[in-house]
């Protein structure tokens, strides 16, 4: 590759037209012929930063790692201020798992005097989404400095609270309703940085008037809502945190609808495709970390058993993932057919090579560790999948009273498309009870597999429990591995501030508090248990 020098404003008209006509493979899907064409202009003028950002783009798609971050890094040494190869550089960092990399990319990017207020918005939100939370709480505390608004310090009171940092938070989320009192999230976010105690009391004040201000969206409404019902929870008060909880979902409701009929039909098709999974037998274990899975219901406990483990030298948890569901997607491409019915189709040969690369993304630097812990609850749905791609994975269940299940989903804001149930008592108990009828055919279809943890027996005697937990791991004993709040990783759930205090018992058996609200509840896991053991 060409030395970089001065860039040229322009290239040259023959370069240009190569350059155009790699523009236009690879609007096309064409990258190797795309990547053809800018080597060609490259080789005509090779002082256009733009020419080495799209060669290095065209390799990225081709797989052809080294040589794309060799073209991105002339890019941005011919042009410092191209953002936009900045920016796909750290997402090359971030797909071959050089977290560090990529972090201190974006940093570069943010320290230009010349930045601009678009570039350090995105360059922070990525950061985040790269779980470099310091980083991006960093970067933030500048924007706020340069733009003090609301939403700003919204944003920065949430990676201070991913860090644990919970009393800067509260003030940072505390100065976005002064500044914007419909900063509807703020209220929430504030009301879960801490235990609320009686000399919290104000805040009701603050949050009730928030109620009432004219022109505040759902969205914004149904936030403050779950904010007074955590306040009215934690000073004892049901019957108000019961009423605000369910007006908060009443409004997320209108928003997000599940399908009752879909999940089971998918937990039908799901048991089909496992009764006769692929020939050929599965991967075989290999050098290195082992994956392991944390899992269940949300607000099961996965994030406190994933936090405990976490503690033993010898795991490394990094959180909650979505890379299974990336795998499954690349799988529905490959055989293009729907999920489950894709992985009756896999060949032996295409287990392998899937089973490699996802322990190659998952566990990539991390050679010493004995397990790679991933924690996404819902990958319940995929234990078929996670037994025949890895021989060698725990798979951890976690399981929890259901109706204490069932209350804390109602009792939180997801807001995300694939929680849609969580809105509805109803249909928290439907995707409860379809959630049990796939562990009672996991756990008789692979007897032995899995390695279950009730949540009660956890915190209420932790260490008999985490000590058969580690033997049934293979892992030596560690004594650290009962005291969560000595776990400085970052949280990204709702459990942000819960999972980073000492064990306790309190949440056990939580549902009593609000039982005479919750009959129809009661019925209604009744009803769908009902409909699956039909």
């Amino acid at each position: 590759m060409p030395a970089p020098h001065a860039p040229a404003k322009t290239p040259g008209t023959e370069a240009r037209k190569a350059y155009e006509q790699g523009l236009s493979l690879l609007t096309k899907g064409q990258p190797g012929a795309a990547g053809d064409a800018f080597s060609q202009a490259l080789a005509l003028d090779p002082s256009h930063a733009l020419t080495y950002y799209q060669l290095g783009n065209s390799l990225r798609r081709l797989g052809r790692r080294e040589e794309a971050e060799a073209s991105l890094k002339a890019a941005v040494t011919l042009d410092p201020a191209l953002t936009q190869a900045w920016f796909s550089l750290a997402f090359l960092y971030r797909e071959t798992s050089r977290t560090d990399l990529a972090r201190e990319c974006l940093l570069r990017l943010c320290r230009k005097p010349s930045v601009d207020m678009d570039t350090l918005h995105q360059a922070g939100d990525l950061l985040a989404d790269f779980s470099c939370h310091d980083a991006a709480a960093d970067v933030y505390a500048g924007i706020v400095e340069r733009e003090p608004l609301a939403r700003n310090y919204q944003r920065l009171g949430q990676y201070y609270q991913k860090l644990g940092r919970f009393d800067a938070a509260a003030g940072v989320f505390t100065r976005a309703i002064e500044l914007d009192p419909a900063q509807g999230p703020a209220y929430m976010l504030l009301a879960n940085t801490r235990l609320m105690r009686e000399s919290d009391r104000p805040l009701q004040r603050l949050f009730d008037a928030a109620l009432a201000l004219p022109g505040l969206d759902d969205d914004s409404l149904a936030c403050i809502h779950f904010g007074l019902g955590k306040l009215h929870d934690d000073w004892e008060e049901y019957d108000l945190a019961f009423g605000h909880f369910r007006d908060a979902n009443a409004l997320r409701h209108k928003r997000f609808r599940f399908d009752r009929g879909e999940w089971r039909d998918f937990i039908r098709r799901t048991m089909d495709v496992y009764r006769a999974p692929p020939s050929g037998g599965p991967p075989v274990a290999e050098n290195g970390p082992a994956p392991g899975f944390v899992l269940g219901m949300l607000r099961s406990g996965t994030t406190l058993v994933e936090r405990l483990l976490g503690n033993n030298p010898a795991v490394t948890a990094v959180g909650e993932t979505e890379l299974l569901d990336l795998f499954i997607q690349r799988i529905v491409s490959l055989k293009a057919l729907p999920y489950p019915q894709c992985i009756g189709a896999l060949e032996a040969s295409e287990l392998r090579a899937i089973a490699r690369d996802f322990r190659r993304q998952l566990a990539f630097g991390l050679g010493d560790a004995a397990y790679v812990l991933e924690k996404n609850p819902l990958n319940f749905m995929h234990i078929g999948l996670i037994a025949l791609l890895f021989p060698d994975a725990a798979i951890i269940h976690c399981r929890r009273d259901p109706m204490d299940v069932c209350l804390s989903i109602y009792c939180q804001n997801f807001a995300h498309a694939r929680n849609s149930y969580a809105y509805d008592l109803g249909d928290i108990a439907a995707f409860y009870a379809g959630y049990e009828q796939l562990m009672v055919f996991w756990q008789a279809l692979l007897p032995g597999r899995l390695i279950e943890v009730q949540y009660e027996t956890l915190v209420s005697d932790p260490e008999p429990l985490m000590q058969r937990l580690h033997a049934a791991m293979a892992l030596a004993w560690a004594p650290e591995t009962i005291r969560p709040q000595g776990n400085p990783a970052t949280i990204s759930t709702a459990s942000v501030w819960q999972a980073r205090q000492p064990i306790y018992t309190r949440s056990v058996g939580r549902w009593r508090n609000y039982a005479k609200h919750l009959s129809a509840l009661h019925d209604a896991l009744a009803e769908q248990r009902a409909f699956f053991q039909r």
